[in-house]
This record gives C-alpha cells, structure tokens and sequence, in this order.
C-alpha cells in the first residue's frame, strides 16, 4: 500500500493540533504517506497497466 487515507472523521478534526494528535503513532505502524481527508474531498488512484491473458 503506498498511502493511507483517513476520512469520514466524527467528530470532525476543526484544526492543526486534533489533526496531529488525531496521527500520533500511525507512523509507528504504517511507513507510507498518510492523509487526512473530509467529506467530499476527491483524489485519484493510479491505474496500473492491465496485462492481456492469452
């Protein structure tokens, strides 16, 4: 997995110090990018090539 994405956070996280106490020791257990998102935010994934099986 390359990133890890949080979302849909009830309560919301309203500033800076909540966001980073909200990640306190994610890094302890995941190495990748990690993201806080909100409701309706969108990002896009990376498509990986499709192989052809004969």
């Amino acid at each position: 997995m390359k990133k890890l994405v949080f979302y849909h956070i009830v309560p919301p996280l309203t500033n800076f110090i909540l966001k980073r106490r909200y990640l306190e020791g994610v890094s302890d257990s995941y190495d990748g990018d990690v993201e806080l998102r909100e409701d309706g935010m969108t990002f896009e994934f990376e498509s990986k090539p499709q192989r052809m099986l004969n």
